[in-house]
């Protein structure tokens, strides 16, 4: 699996081809989608990650998150006539939903595998937001170098590559919303692996605020 590779730090860049042709032929066959309220629920979920990460039991720095997530929203505001004009262009597709390194097998063909089954509509995603999702689980396992060659392999193929504010806005989203997703494990009851959560969280913040620098410059 591709995680385990990455963690093992034995993986070389010609590994990936396969897997990138692989999804890149499965976007370029999928048949256009639209969604009225697609930009409506990426502001509702933004505002479900604004709730859950600012809850003083998790005991971040508040400001500093407050900035995070003033970041992200503005963005997907500045950008929201942008992602409209891109689902008007055939942009919005069904896909796998939920596009990790763990979902990823380099055997000969390549699989992906777990696709988010029980939900449609959180499948509906323009394949270089699901890509960039990718780049971003990669880039928290510490290989930043992964996410570009499966970009490039899109662009080459799909082309109508977004701007790079967009893509730092789908970034930035996706990141917040992994923290989120962390520290909510923190209120499970029964509560396991309390020692996992938090420091996966912060790493996430951290390329939130990678994405968030991108987004406002």
């Amino acid at each position: 699996m591709l995680d385990s590779r990455i963690k093992a730090c034995d993986l070389a860049p010609t590994e990936l081809i396969g897997a990138a042709e692989k999804l890149v032929r499965f976007y370029a066959g999928c048949r256009p989608e639209t969604a009225d309220r697609y930009v409506r629920q990426l502001l509702d979920e933004h505002e479900i990650s604004r709730m859950i990460l600012l809850r003083p039991e998790f005991d971040l720095e508040t400001r500093d998150v407050a900035a995070l997530l003033e970041g992200v929203g503005w963005g997907l505001q500045a950008m929201r006539s942008t992602i409209e004009a891109r689902i008007r262009r055939g942009n919005l597709v069904e896909g796998h939903g939920d596009l990790r390194p763990e979902h990823i097998c380099l055997i000969g063909p390549p699989q992906i595998i777990d696709c988010l089954e029980f939900n449609r509509s959180m499948r509906l995603v323009d394949p270089y937001d699901e890509i960039s999702y990718l780049a971003l689980e990669c880039e928290a396992l510490g290989s930043v170098w992964i996410g570009p060659i499966f970009l490039s392999a899109l662009e080459r193929t799909l082309g109508n590559r977004p701007c790079d504010r967009l893509l730092a806005v789908y970034g930035g989203f996706r990141a917040l919303l992994r923290a989120r997703l962390c520290l909510a494990h923190l209120l499970e009851k029964p509560l396991r692996k309390p020692e996992k959560w938090r420091p996966l969280a912060l790493n996430y913040l951290e390329i939130a605020r990678v994405r968030v620098s991108l987004i406002i410059s």
